[in-house]
This record gives C-alpha cells, structure tokens and sequence, in this order.
C-alpha cells in the first residue's frame, strides 16, 4: 500500500470515528462508541505501518497535510 493511500484510510477513519462516537453518545448505544474508538486505532495503526516516504522509509506527520518533499531525505514525492 502506498503512502497516500494510507493516509487517505486514515482520514477517513478520523470521521468514520466521529460520527460513529457522536451519535453513540447522543443515542447512548455503547457498543457503536466502542466499534468507532477501535476504527480510530486501527486507521492509526495502519498510518504508522504504510504511511511512509517510499525512499527512505522515514513516518510522515499523519496531523498534517502529505508534504510534497520527504523531510528527512529531500526527496520528490509523487503528485
């Protein structure tokens, strides 16, 4: 998987999340809170595997947008 593929995966986890949380919260069904926290993990955890410069193998900041130059080597990423 490449990077932004991951990184796309874990967007969408963040807001699969919040939904998920907001409305167990709201029509207090804890299981849905629940499955919604283990979602976030596991898009977290995914991130940290796969979201990585394909050059150096450096993690990327996963709170930011993907940058365009690796910050550690320097290097061009694809558009």
């Amino acid at each position: 998987m490449d990077y932004r593929k991951s990184y796309r995966i874990y967007k969408i986890a963040v807001w699969v999340c919040l939904v998920l949380v907001l409305f167990a919260r709201l029509a207090e069904i804890l299981w849905m809170g629940i499955a919604g926290i283990v979602i976030m993990v596991l898009g977290m955890g995914q991130t940290v595997f796969f979201c990585k410069c394909p050059y150096c193998g450096s993690n990327f900041n996963i709170r930011a947008k993907l940058p365009k130059f690796c910050p550690a080597c320097g290097k061009r990423l694809e558009d």
